[in-house]
């Protein structure tokens, strides 16, 4: 496991340990993250050999649900927490709402995408997007609401609110927004501590505040 220490000396080996470790961390996360739909779909092929008789449909919608709920689940982890092999393949924002609305809507919390920019958005600027949706859903709570918006004109700035009684930052995530590993996150927390870096790639710096339950996390166009 990697130390504490190694993340706060310095060159290389920083370097290198970071990026081990948050290798680790998203390989863990996806792992659990999966574990449920593909349990689900195991349990309904379970329930067809039981039956022994052809899938009625019952049966095969509960399959069909479960295999389209992890197909989403992949393709949203995928946007988040993958490397995009050409940073001039553009994402369709719709899909990339669909995506995120699947994994992030829920009984209790409400997800929105508004202002999107244009009919696609760059492969970096996606990523930034589905991991900025992903964290709001984290720093949010128990219960609320995410929203997700773009500027019509621009890619940038995107800007994601997330409302509700307990939404909030720690300390600890507002140094991991801040690039500060230094007490590294759970697998759980992992995409607050990949924020900076996508925001980096996107060519944005973020700006975060938090009060009054209300968390606002912003990337900014980097014009240093």
């Amino acid at each position: 496991m990697t130390s504490d220490v190694a993340l706060r000396s310095g060159g290389r080996q920083t370097d290198m340990a970071r990026s081990d470790l948050l290798a680790g961390l998203v390989a863990s996360r996806l792992c659990h993250d999966l574990v449920g739909p593909v349990g689900a779909i195991a349990n309904g092929v379970d329930l067809i050999d039981e039956i022994g008789a052809p899938p009625g449909p019952e049966e095969l919608a509960l399959v069909r649900q479960s295999t389209e709920r992890a197909a989403a689940l992949l393709r949203a982890l995928r946007c988040a927490f993958g490397q995009s092999s050409s940073e001039g393949v553009d994402v369709v924002r719709t899909a990339l709402d669909a995506e995120l609305r699947a994994v992030i809507d829920g009984r209790r919390v409400s997800f929105s995408v508004v202002a999107l920019h244009g009919p696609a958005l760059p492969a970096p600027v996606a990523r930034l997007c589905a991991l900025m949706g992903v964290s709001g859903r984290l720093l949010l709570g128990l219960s609320g609401r995410i929203e997700l918006s773009l500027t019509e004109s621009a890619a940038l700035p995107v800007r994601m609110m997330a409302e509700g009684p307990r939404a909030g930052i720690e300390p600890e995530a507002a140094a991991w927004l801040s690039g500060d590993l230094s007490s590294p996150p759970s697998s759980r927390e992992v995409e607050l501590a990949l924020l900076p870096g996508a925001a980096a790639m996107a060519g944005a710096r973020l700006d975060f505040s938090a009060e009054d339950g209300r968390v606002v996390v912003v990337a900014l166009a980097d014009t240093a």
